[in-house]
């Protein structure tokens, strides 16, 4: 089972991602936000969901939001990055439920250690 489900539609991030979780021992799924499903979610039971605010195929402050009004899912942390300049994107998520939203240069600079953390507590 994963420890870190990333809602992720940017193919070069995903990249990144899977990258980074191979060299720090995490497993790591990646979903676009289309194909995103609460059920798999149960399956899974992940310890970290991280969320791309700057999504295409979805709205990720409303699927954050359907997580977190979940009595089964709720309590799984979700982070979210995006792009500085877009502070709705972020208010947006903070009011969904989302627990730590990061720019995503700093997301980047701390994805070693926030996935290694995840894979530890799994």
């Amino acid at each position: 089972m994963p420890s870190v489900v990333a809602v992720v539609d940017d193919l070069f991030f995903v990249s990144k991602l899977q990258e980074t979780a191979r060299l720090v021992g995490a497993q790591l799924v990646t979903v676009r936000a289309a194909a995103f499903h609460l059920d798999d979610l149960r399956q899974q039971k992940p310890a970290l969901i991280i969320f791309d605010l700057n999504t295409t195929s979805g709205n990720a402050a409303e699927l954050i939001r359907q997580l977190k009004s979940d009595a089964e899912l709720k309590e799984i942390p979700v982070m979210a990055f995006f792009s500085h300049v877009q502070v709705e994107l972020q208010r947006a998520a903070q009011e969904a439920g989302c627990d730590q939203i990061l720019p995503r240069s700093q997301f980047t600079a701390t994805l070693p250690q926030l996935l290694r953390q995840a894979a530890s507590s799994k």
